[in-house]
């Protein structure tokens, strides 16, 4: 340890809020080098490796062929998700840094299978992922930069692809358990499932149901509303002048109405494109399911004055009747049944009440577009109400239908000589994230405590009274030993006080502390203390040989 570039720290890193982040830079497994990008110092890549490692052990049970996909594309074939970094090179060409290769891999696929015998395949790749994110704030998990796990399999037959789908969830919770990570598999939208750790506080919001286990990221979960008694029959539409009001709440008060039959209608643009999303007054449109109805594609709120133009009124009087006929008009479909509800007038200062579909207009597209939050009812079951919570996202299972392939990605031809697309799943495992899990789950007060399969050292050597030549010699002799008998061994041979050498092993957290110390060397002793055990006083040739049969060596 003496030789490290950097020693275990007393001050915990300023703004951390996490104990992994804390701890992971206490330790000096990283450094962060700016907001949301972190260093990986020897032992922390000591933990990434054995991390890597089981995913390769993982991938070898499922016979996947391991890929490197390069980590620069082109822009027009990269996904748009928050993954990479838009760049330019020295001619101009739009590329995109890190991003998911997903799309590599399909073009790859398309030139290189033409036949359903080359079907099933399975593929790996261990890389660095960049990330575009908005936040920085919860230390690994938010990483901009981190190593992850990808399998991609492609197949034919959705039966295929259901299985290979089931088979990758199994293969990363296998993975999370050999790390020592507990957690579980809950829904993302159609098509996808997300493996998750919960937290005391983290980047992710959960809402879940305690009667029936239903769970889901906050963005993407469902929920169902309540629907009071509302009239029995239309009344006639009219225009109400409501100045300065636009918030949800004081709307409904001055119009006598309650809050669920006002509306919030929001303008965004796709590609240029101008996108109506209508919800419940008393609920927030979910960008996340407006972005998966489109496809995936870029989203941004409408400015001011691409608002004006559309609606010839100011922002928060925007609705649904006369809108351009270019507008895609989305609505929520807990709003379909709603009789003689509110909606802007496309006026300022104005609104509409009395307004039904049907009558005052043609029904818009409805879908789930509301963002669901605790409180709301479980869509799964009665009863039940959704709880908040905190998480972090660690994999991600997805696929496609190949039904509903578009006309770009891979074909072949299957055993009648007809053309078919090609359908694929894919699992993303961030092992980042997957070490700052095991930290969070595995610390004491006075540090951490790595699970076996992580620890980047089995044996943390602490060696005191080094002033003593002779003491000096048997240290480096035993640490010599250890390393012969195949047993990963830490030697702290730092010139600093017994107190502070012991804080340190606590703080790295090795599955065991071996010490030697003057008086014990002269007794032909070890003291072997095993994380979160008490001190044992061995003599030597005793300590060895437990830590043999400890460690198999």
């Amino acid at each position: 340890m003496s030789e490290m570039l950097a020693r275990p720290a007393k001050e915990a890193p300023r703004g951390a809020t996490l104990v992994s982040h804390r701890l992971l830079v206490q330790g000096g497994f990283v450094r962060e080098t700016a907001p949301g990008l972190f260093a990986a110092l020897p032992l922390g890549l000591q933990v990434l490796a054995r991390a890597e490692a089981l995913a390769r052990a993982a991938a070898a049970g499922h016979a996947m062929t391991e890929l490197e996909l390069p980590a620069l594309q082109d822009a027009a074939n990269a996904a748009a998700d928050g993954e990479g970094f838009a760049v330019n090179d020295r001619r101009g060409a739009a590329l995109r840094l890190g991003g998911d290769p997903a799309a590599a891999l399909l073009r790859l696929a398309a030139r290189e299978i033409n036949s359903y015998k080359q079907l099933p395949r399975r593929f790996f790749q261990i890389g660095t992922r960049f990330r575009d994110g908005r936040r920085a704030r919860s230390g690994l998990f938010e990483a901009r930069e981190s190593r992850v796990f990808r399998t991609w399999g492609l197949a034919l037959e959705p039966d295929h692809l259901h299985e290979t789908a089931g088979a990758y969830r199994s293969l990363a919770a296998d993975v999370a358990y050999a790390a020592g990570v507990d957690g579980r598999w809950i829904e993302d939208g159609p098509g996808t499932a997300v493996w998750i750790v919960s937290l005391s506080e983290g980047p992710e919001r959960i809402l879940s149901c305690p009667v029936c286990g239903y769970a889901a990221r906050a963005e993407t979960a469902e929920s169902r509303l309540s629907h009071p008694l509302q009239d029995a029959a239309w009344r006639p539409m009219e225009m109400v002048c409501g100045p300065g009001l636009i918030q949800p709440a004081p709307l409904a008060e001055f119009l006598g109405l309650p809050v669920w039959l006002t509306t919030k209608l929001l303008l965004f643009l796709t590609d240029g494109r101008p996108v109506a999303v209508m919800v419940r007054g008393d609920c927030d449109v979910s960008e996340a399911k407006v972005r998966r109805r489109l496809g995936g594609g870029p989203l941004e709120l409408a400015p001011p004055e691409t608002v004006r133009a559309l609606t010839g009124a100011e922002v928060g009087y925007a609705g649904p009747i006369g809108l351009p006929a270019d507008v895609l008009i989305l609505a929520d479909a807990q709003i379909r049944d709603r009789v003689n509800f509110e909606c802007g007038a496309n006026r300022t200062d104005h609104h509409l009440i009395n307004v039904n579909f049907d009558r005052d207009l043609p029904p818009p597209e409805f879908g789930d577009y509301a963002a669901a939050a605790a409180g709301h009812g479980c869509p799964r079951c009665d009863g039940g109400r959704l709880a908040d919570g905190a998480a972090a996202v660690i994999a991600r299972v997805t696929g496609s239908d190949p039904t509903q392939a578009g006309p770009d990605g891979p074909t072949c031809l299957d055993q009648e000589g007809k053309s078919r697309s090609v359908g694929w799943v894919q699992l993303v495992l961030d092992l980042t994230a997957l070490v700052a899990a095991a930290v969070e789950q595995h610390h004491a007060a006075a540090g951490i405590a790595w699970p076996h399969a992580l620890a980047p050292a089995a044996v943390h050597l602490v060696a005191l009274n080094q002033e003593d030549a002779e003491v000096a010699r048997a240290a480096e002799a035993l640490y010599a030993a250890l390393q012969t008998d195949g047993i990963p061994v830490l030697f702290d041979d730092r010139d600093a006080r017994a107190g502070d050498k012991f804080a340190g092993a606590d703080l790295l957290g090795l599955p065991v502390v071996l010490t030697l110390s003057r008086r014990t060397h002269s007794a032909g002793e070890l003291e072997l203390q095993l994380r979160g055990g008490e001190r044992e006083t061995l003599a030597r040739e005793t300590a060895m040989a437990r830590l043999r049969t400890y460690f198999g060596a």
